[in-house]
């Protein structure tokens, strides 16, 4: 089994080798993302392919070589590959997206289904026109220097985080054992956060799965922990404010080692917590860290150490608000 599923049309594939850059015409990287797709494509995704079939011989109208190498893939019964299924041609977005079970990709040119949008399943949806435009942020993993200095490729804000591309995604886990030890880590860290993530995410036709797992809560008047409750009242109460309401949030009170974010398509790692800005703006850190963003079609060689390890401890961890299901992990916690 393969860890991504994409549908694929004969006419994208079509499009795809005509624009395929020469060594002359490109400064390299374009022939580069160009040939990453292709590999994405033969060894790391199931397909289902869309082709036209002609009913007289049952022959199939072929356009590029990469097309019959599929077709044949399947006419050998290889089982990563589907051939006119039309699992998209009726499907509510709701559906598609509850019964998915991997990272979904879209990569067709005819979809005549207008449920089936970017917006409305949280799948990255491309064409043969925008392949380039979308797929260079699914080629290599970016770096973001955190630095009260001025360092090159410093992320200033949260708003920053995404101002070149943002991923489109239906589900989230946060882990950062100290993002709720403070109120001010709350208001100017956690909670823009989550307001950077799931804002390509609001027209999504089902819940959006986000589960943030936190050791330690901030003191109320020096002395008690908040309650979980009250800091889920807080983020939801938050949510509703900018219109994001189709949120399945869980709140876990557990440890873990590792500061992550983990979507659909990408996973972020920081060397320093999440903690970074303070009420004005600034960068709080006492040292200088990276905030990591891979895209999983880069590399995936971590992820299931991360959902198997986080899905243990969240499902352990009798401290928590919500429902712990997240498609990210390993099963459908209750």
């Amino acid at each position: 089994m393969r860890y991504f599923m994409s549908y694929l049309d004969a006419e994208f594939l079509e499009d795809f080798f005509k624009q395929m850059p020469t060594d002359v015409e490109s400064d390299g990287e374009e022939l580069e993302i160009w040939r990453h797709w292709l590999q994405f494509i033969r060894y790391k995704s199931d397909i289902d392919l869309t082709v036209t079939v002609d009913s007289t011989d049952l022959s199939y109208n072929i356009n590029t070589a990469f097309t019959r190498e599929l077709i044949d893939g399947y006419l050998q019964g290889k089982e990563h590959i589907s051939i006119n299924s039309k699992k998209l041609d009726s499907v509510t977005a709701r559906d598609l997206v509850v019964n998915s079970e991997k990272p979904t990709f879209i990569f067709r040119n005819k979809l005549q289904n207008a449920e089936i949008t970017e917006e409305k399943t949280g799948f990255c949806c491309v064409d043969g026109t925008s392949f380039f435009e979308k797929w260079q942020h699914y080629f290599k993993a970016k770096s973001y220097a955190i630095s009260k200095s001025t360092v090159p490729n410093q992320l200033e804000k949260w708003s920053d985080l995404f101002l070149d591309y943002r991923y489109p995604s239906n589900a989230f886990v946060i882990v950062d054992n100290y993002i709720f030890s403070h109120k001010w880590n709350i208001n100017n860290n956690l909670l823009k956060i989550i307001k950077e993530i799931l804002q390509s995410s609001k027209n999504v036709k089902t819940k959006i799965d986000l589960i943030i797992v936190s050791e330690h809560f901030y003191k109320e008047n020096g002395e008690n922990e908040v309650s979980i409750d009250k800091l889920y009242n807080e983020i939801i109460r938050y949510l509703r404010n900018f219109s994001i309401l189709n949120v399945n949030l869980c709140l876990v009170k557990a440890k873990y080692h590792d500061r992550l974010i983990l979507s659909n398509y990408f996973v972020m790692d920081s060397g320093n917590s999440f903690n970074y800005f303070g009420s004005d703006g600034s960068t709080v850190l006492n040292q200088n860290t990276h905030l990591s963003l891979t895209p999983l079609t880069s590399d995936y060689s971590k992820i299931n150490a991360y959902k198997n390890e986080l899905s243990d401890i969240i499902e352990q961890s009798l401290e928590y608000k919500g429902t712990k299901k997240n498609r990210l992990l390993k099963s459908l916690l209750t």
